[in-house]
């Protein structure tokens, strides 16, 4: 039997709340740059909320760099909190799957 070779691209959606405003949010973002990436915007570090859902599963553990999530709302953690909410971490994923 041959061997194939196949690439998976996976979709999926996470919807994010926060008040870029807040002090909490401020902070986050600040201790983003210093820990992750000095040039990082607001959009950077939201791509970098979802990337780090994405690795993890869900938003139960400290994101590096981030701090903690909360979940629709609910705060998971007594520790340092971003701001960020995510509505749901398990969002399903569109697959397509092409041979190569």
């Amino acid at each position: 039997m041959a061997i194939k070779k196949v690439e998976v691209t996976l979709t999926g959606t996470y919807v994010f709340t926060y008040n870029p405003e807040s002090s909490l949010f401020q902070q986050t973002l600040e201790d983003y740059k210093e820990s992750m990436d000095s040039t990082a915007t607001e959009e950077d570090l939201l791509k970098n909320v979802a990337h780090q859902l994405r690795l993890r599963g869900d938003a139960s553990s400290m994101l590096e760099g981030i701090g903690y999530i909360a979940k629709k709302g609910i705060t998971i953690s007594s520790g340092p909190m971003s701001g960020i909410t995510v509505i749901d971490d398990d969002p399903m994923y569109d697959c397509e799957l092409n041979e190569i």
